[in-house]
Parts: structure tokens; sequence; C-alpha cells
């Protein structure tokens, strides 16, 4: 219920983008994106919380997840490598050779989030087609696990559809709604 309040908050924001100057839009569609995923993570918790804290049920959870110290002093640190990485990347090939790069990036991961949605609306109806691995990758050396399943891959290619709509049509809304749902969904 919550991403379609986004998508029409940012519909209703789109029809006055030409008036809202640049800066604050972004600004408005960050700090909506983050707002939804904060409230989805502490649902979350909360949900786990009174699962395990006060109806006593420990079935199928490994307790409540929580950042360790190795993780906190990790993120800077990662995410200052990453966004060094993007700029060095942006001056060697080019802006839009990235910007297809980060749409590809966004159109996989959008596809776990399309999957999300599909099982939301129709519930169990497809996990015959979610029970067994098509690709079951895992490299052990740098912790690389790569596993999916008919319907993963169904979604992806969903996903891909969209993003090639947007690379095509460059439309605004396609882009922040996959935007809008890879980052609920990763949160």
């Amino acid at each position: 219920m919550m991403c379609y309040l986004a998508l029409l908050t940012l519909t209703i924001i789109g029809c006055f983008t030409d008036k809202i100057p640049i800066q604050i839009n972004v600004t408005i569609h960050s700090m909506l994106i983050i707002c939804i995923g904060s409230l989805k993570s502490l649902t979350e918790m909360l949900r786990i919380m009174k699962k395990i804290h006060i109806d006593k049920n420990y079935e199928g959870e490994e307790g409540i997840e929580q950042m360790s110290f190795s993780d906190a002093w990790q993120f800077p640190i990662v995410a200052g490598c990453s966004l060094c990485s993007l700029y060095f990347a942006m001056q060697y090939f080019g802006k839009e050779a990235v910007n297809y790069f980060i749409l590809v990036y966004i159109a996989v991961g959008g596809s776990a989030g399309i999957k999300a949605l599909l099982t939301s609306f129709v519930g169990d109806k497809y996990s015959s087609l979610d029970k067994d691995l098509v690709i079951n990758i895992n490299v052990k050396l740098i912790g690389l696990e790569i596993q999916a399943t008919v319907l993963d891959l169904c979604c992806c290619v969903v996903s891909c559809i969209l993003m090639g709509f947007y690379a095509y049509f460059k439309n605004w809304v396609l882009n922040n709604m996959m935007a809008l749902i890879f980052c609920v969904h990763a949160l």
C-alpha cells in the first residue's frame, strides 16, 4: 500500500516538475524512497521482535538482524570506494556508458522487487516456478553466490523489458518506478 502512495506522490510531483527546481525534485524523490524503505525495515524488525520476544515463536527466525561493528566500519569505506569508482568510470568510459551500466544494475536488482510485488498480488500461485534452482553458482574464494529459479528469471526479463522501455523512451515515470521498487526491496 505504501508503494502505491509513493508512486502516486511521485506522479503528482512529476506533474509540476517544470515548476520545481531539479535539486528539490531529486531531494523529494530521494527522501520519499528512504522514508518508505525505513518504514518497511522498521515494520519487519517489529514483526520479528514480536514473534520472538512476545509470542516466543523461534521457528524460521535466526534472531533480530543487527549491524555488527565490522559492518559499521566497512560501510563508509565501501561507499567511498564505490563513489570513487563511479567517478573514475565516468571519466574513463563516459557518462552514457556508465548510465547504461547503472540501468542494467537496476534492471537486475529490480527483478527481486517485481517478484515481491507479484507474490503480494497473486500469493502462491506461481510457487511451483520458485522451487527448483536453475542457476546455482557459488565461488567461495570471493564470497559470490548466485541462485535463481524460473520465477526469478521471468521477473528479471520483465524488469529488463521495463528498463529497455525507459532507455528508449527516457520516461521518468518508469525510471522512478523501477528505482523505487529496487530501493524498497533492497531495504
